[in-house]
């Protein structure tokens, strides 16, 4: 009984020093990843939690709720993934070769020390976004959409881009378009993260997509956000009163949802305003139009997607035009809001993969093929 107990105890602090070792690893070999994310969490969660009403108790509600949600779609991948392997497999015990598979993938010290490296400062980050976003117009007001207005016209020689929009994008159906254009970005975006973060190939390419969504929301949509303030055109009649040079575009807006083409749109920002202005702290919520997150995530996807393959960065591109249109015919942003956002998504995207490129880590090496 002794040397069972003994054995056991020896079993156990083999494996804790083995799990140890490889968080080690990881963590040395995501340091600069690690470095970004800290920065990010350092400034935004001591500010939110000393300067906003509540604050510190939303970033801990949306952290445990994002941990939640990124966990659970993750593993119905790595099940369906790893169910997909087993067949490959071709092997006549399916539950066997499953577990097999499984244990000697996912399951490896290396590779779930490497995923939670990766995973759980992420969710830190964008806890401290969607925070923050809450509480933009409360601690920041809105004191820039007249300025980004000016600075739009001076671009454009005096005409608003939805004006010269509205030809060949203002009929019910380009305006109806978009609209489902503008809510795929969600489910694309999240499909392409867990799948990237599954992903055994490509290991420099997959830190590098995810450390520029990181620092998208990390940097452009909490000190971005706090630092132009501003609410976007559908707002601009609670804020502002009528008229504004927006009043055109929400009519036919309006005149589109009311004549048998609900635009969900609409909805959503009857809905972003009503909590505003209660003062709500709903996850999710929150009126920011500068820089737009949604352009610069689009342009996120696009720059994998050429990296992915030329059909896929056709595609995702398109996908980012039509998101930078919709914003502006869907009256959520200025165009100011998603040219600042795209160049602001290929210049962190740039200096993210020259970051890796220098970090040279053992994590990005690819996983040996099990045979």
């Amino acid at each position: 009984m002794t040397d069972y107990a003994t054995m056991q105890s020896e079993s156990s602090a083999k494996s804790w020093n083995i799990w140890t070792g490889e968080v080690g690893k990881a963590v040395v070999s995501h340091r600069h990843y690690l470095a970004l994310c800290l920065l990010c969490v350092a400034t935004v969660w001591p500010f939110l939690a000393l300067s906003a009403p509540g604050g510190a108790a939303l970033l801990s509600r949306n952290l445990v709720s994002l941990l939640l949600i990124m966990a659970m779609p993750l593993a119905v991948v790595l099940v369906l993934w790893t169910a997909i392997c087993a067949v490959q497999a071709g092997l006549s015990h399916p539950r066997e070769t499953l577990k097999r598979v499984l244990e000697a993938r996912y399951l490896q010290p290396g590779y779930a020390a490497n995923l939670l490296t990766v995973l759980v400062p992420l969710a830190f980050v964008l806890a401290g976004f969607t925070a923050t976003k809450v509480y933009i117009g409360h601690l920041q007001p809105f004191d820039l959409d007249r300025p980004i207005i000016d600075w739009t016209l001076q671009l454009t020689g005096g005409e608003l881009p939805w004006q010269f929009l509205m030809g060949p994008f203002g009929s019910p159906w380009a305006i109806k378009a978009l609209d489902g254009i503008y809510y795929l970005w969600f489910p694309l975006l999240a499909a392409t993260f867990v799948l990237q973060l599954l992903s055994a190939r490509r290991p420099h390419l997959r830190l590098q997509f995810i450390a520029t969504l990181a620092l998208n929301w990390g940097l452009l949509g909490t000190f971005g956000a706090l630092a132009f303030a501003s609410a976007g055109p559908a707002f601009l009649p609670e804020l502002w009163g009528t008229p504004t040079p927006f009043d055109g575009l929400l009519q036919h807006l309006h005149a589109i949802n009311g004549n048998e083409h609900s635009l969900m749109a609409l909805s959503v920002q009857s809905g972003l305003w009503s909590i505003f202005s209660l003062k709500g702290t709903i996850a999710g919520a929150g009126i920011s139009a500068m820089p737009s997150i949604h352009v610069a995530m689009a342009t996120t996807l696009a720059l994998l997607g050429w990296r992915l393959g030329r059909i896929w960065g056709i595609a995702l591109t398109a996908f980012a035009v039509a998101i930078f249109i919709g914003s502006i015919m869907l009256a959520f942003h200025y165009a100011l809001d998603g040219i600042v956002g795209a160049a602001a998504a290929i210049l962190i995207w740039t200096v993210s993969g020259w970051m890796i490129d220098r970090a040279h880590p053992r994590a990005l090496e690819p996983l040996p093929r099990q045979d």
